[in-house]
């Protein structure tokens, strides 16, 4: 290739020849190094529908074989060059739609690329050559989309998992310290009622297991079902504080 390098390579189409024998390699890297020729041949032809399509269907072919997932602003640029070239063609060319349609589904819009599917497939000439490969082409796509929504899906179930076994273990080193804290109060009060006299420490008993019923039906709160069951015992903590102060008096 590249003893022809100084022959061909003042031919307009020469950097979108290289993109075409990288990307025929078929390796990721190689087809890196496609995008960035096809780069190159977007800037030497900006107006030119084939040349931009070139760049968005093979960008959207790396990002797919990538192992680490598009950023936003790959997408976008690859989203842009397919929307340039469809729009350059009246969108009147099916496969510019078939690649708008796999870069929505790396977006995560599948609905939106399952209707970009459709009008490439509405669009394929039925009279061309290429007829019956295209649409194996559109239709392998269709499955890709498929395929990509179901991965999301699962994605979101267990980030959804992990969100929640977090709050869980939140919840259970929570739970842990305020047993600590009520065990350091019953000890307290305890040994504070043993040194008092026999109603006062009474007194202080059911003051002390008030409070305690107030704590855990608060805590309760995070996790009860039924508010009636938290408000009763939120009650009951509430006498027991409120109805030994009353005797005193």
């Amino acid at each position: 290739m590249a003893r022809y390098a100084k022959q061909f390579s003042r031919e307009p189409y020469f950097v979108t020849f290289l993109a075409i024998i990288e990307r025929n390699r078929g390796d990721v890297a190689s087809l890196r190094k496609a995008v960035e020729y096809s780069r190159r041949a977007t800037v030497d032809m900006p107006n030119v529908a084939g040349v931009v399509h070139q760049l968005a269907a093979f960008m959207a072919e790396y990002l797919e074989r990538r192992s680490t997932p598009p950023t936003k602003n790959e997408i976008a640029e690859a989203e842009q060059c397919a929307d340039k070239a469809i729009i350059s063609s009246n969108g009147q060319v099916a496969h510019y739609h078939e690649t708008k349609a796999r870069i929505l589904a790396l977006r995560r819009d599948f609905d939106s690329a399952r209707v970009s599917l459709t009008r490439a497939i509405e669009l394929e000439p039925r009279d061309g050559r290429d007829h019956h490969r295209r649409l194996t082409q559109y239709h392998t796509t269709r499955i890709r989309i498929d395929l990509l929504e179901q991965q999301a899906r699962w994605d979101e179930m267990q980030e959804s998992g992990r969100r929640e076994l977090a709050e869980f273990k939140n919840q259970q080193l929570q739970l842990m310290g305020l047993l600590a804290a009520v065990v350091a109060l019953i000890a307290a009060g305890g040994s504070i009622a043993s040194q008092s006299k026999p109603a006062d420490g009474v007194a202080l008993i059911q003051v002390m297991a008030g409070s305690v019923v107030i704590v855990f039906s608060a805590f309760s709160l995070m996790t009860a079902r039924s508010l009636w069951r938290v408000l009763v015992s939120f009650l009951a903590g509430v006498a027991l504080i409120v109805i030994p102060h009353l005797i005193g008096r």
